[in-house]
């Protein structure tokens, strides 16, 4: 129910009347039931923004409550058979009721329960409904993410597809505008490593797959989802994230030659300090050349020059300049400032392995260094560079004890 019914409601009740008044009077309950339909789904969506929204800041920023919301339960409680004349109305309903559970409390057996409604009833709303009521689930999940309860994490990514496949079935760039680049990004990079191939098929229809395809890998799908949406993306950032994709995978395959060729050459026009992520790979690149790599990867390190160190101070140095310059985004500056302090510990690990002639005898120096890396592991994360920390570990370790030095 949207206000133009409002509208055409009165129409319907104004052109009654040029036969006089009493001609209006079948109209008068419709035209008050549009109205109601209407206030009471505008006032649900605004409860359900103000539930997100104070996820976010503080309650007194907000300016509105929940007495704002007071008058359309009431009314709501008086007349419940509105429930059965708009399903938007009622799935607006059955989303309050899932973001009104409190972060402690709510469970993934909450937001099955709530997406299974939505599959029932989604089909007589409103594609902005439908889209909507999906964002605003999705959107919950990724802020219980980011306060540590993992178990919605891949929910989230899940259900953010399906809002991006129904907004660009068709051509949606028209209807809906570029797609957003970060989340373009999100359904790449973080299905490539956080979606497990079995929950994919639950969104196969979104690369326009049919449900039963089952035969595909992780790297497939997303590679497929890449060649549909990012014609969606604005023209001058399209290439970087569709290379970015590139690049993730060929260093999940450890194809670190191939990977460092691209990331070396990566950045994002429309984020500075985004694009200090291509920088920190190619240092992951490097640094398992360096020590771990072909003769052929290491011959390519030697005639470009390319060291662990050059990249790593290169690194350093970014990280300190768009800490002085730039404003916002300093959740991400943050964690590059994290991943600069695993850099540069299992660096000096490593560097103090290769100077001794009897490794195993500064083991425990090695390990006080790699304290900071082994921590970063156990708190989770980290889904692109922890495979890749704990290799270098693992062969550190198993050349110390061992007493050989590495060979470089």
């Amino acid at each position: 129910m949207k206000f133009k019914d409002v509208d055409l409601a009165f129409a319907n009740l104004l052109a009654s009347e040029k036969k006089g008044f009493g001609e209006g009077v079948p109209r008068l309950k419709p035209a008050n039931q549009a109205l109601d339909l209407a206030f009471l789904k505008g006032k649900l969506r605004l409860h359900c923004r103000r539930l997100l929204y104070a996820a976010q800041t503080s309650p007194q920023a907000l300016e509105i409550g929940e007495e704002d919301a007071a008058e359309a339960f009431a009314l709501l409680e008086r007349k419940k058979e509105y429930l059965g004349l708009d399903q938007g109305l009622f799935l607006y309903t059955n989303v309050l009721d899932f973001l009104s559970r409190r972060p402690s409390e709510v469970s993934v057996e909450d937001l099955q329960n709530y997406l299974r409604v939505y599959d029932l009833h989604a089909g007589d709303c409103s594609l902005e409904e439908q889209i909507e009521l999906l964002m605003m689930a999705s959107s919950y999940c990724i802020s219980l993410t980011n306060i540590g309860r993992k178990e919605f994490g891949i929910d989230s990514l899940l259900i953010l597809a399906r809002t991006v496949g129904l907004r660009y079935s068709n051509d949606g760039v028209k209807e809906e505008g570029y797609l957003s680049a970060s989340v373009f990004r999100c359904l790449t990079i973080a299905v490539l490593l956080m979606i497990p191939r079995n929950r994919l098929p639950e969104i196969n229809h979104v690369v326009k797959w049919p449900a039963h395809k089952t035969n595909f890998t992780v790297k497939e799908w997303s590679l497929r989802f890449s060649r549909i949406y990012s014609p969606f993306l604005d023209p001058k950032i399209r290439k970087p994230y569709q290379q970015n994709l590139k690049a993730a995978i060929l260093f999940q395959e450890e194809e670190y030659l191939k990977a460092f060729k691209i990331f070396r050459e990566l950045r994002f026009p429309d984020s500075q300090i985004l694009s200090l992520s291509p920088l920190r790979f190619s240092y992951c690149c490097v640094f398992s050349m360096h020590y771990h790599g072909t003769t052929a990867e290491r011959k390519f390190l030697r005639r470009n020059n390319l060291r662990p160190s050059v990249i790593l101070e290169r690194f350093r140095k970014r990280v300190a300049y768009q800490k002085k310059k730039l404003e916002g985004e300093w959740a991400i500056l943050l964690r590059h400032e994290v991943a600069l302090e695993r850099m540069q510990a299992i660096h000096k690990a490593y560097e103090l392995a290769n100077r001794s002639d009897s490794p195993e005898k500064v083991w425990a120096k090695i390990e006080e260094y790699l304290l900071v890396v082994r921590e970063s592991l156990l708190k989770g994360g980290l889904a692109m560079e922890k495979p890749w920390m704990q290799t270098q570990l693992e062969l550190l370790e198993k050349r110390c004890k061992s007493g050989s030095r590495l060979s470089l």
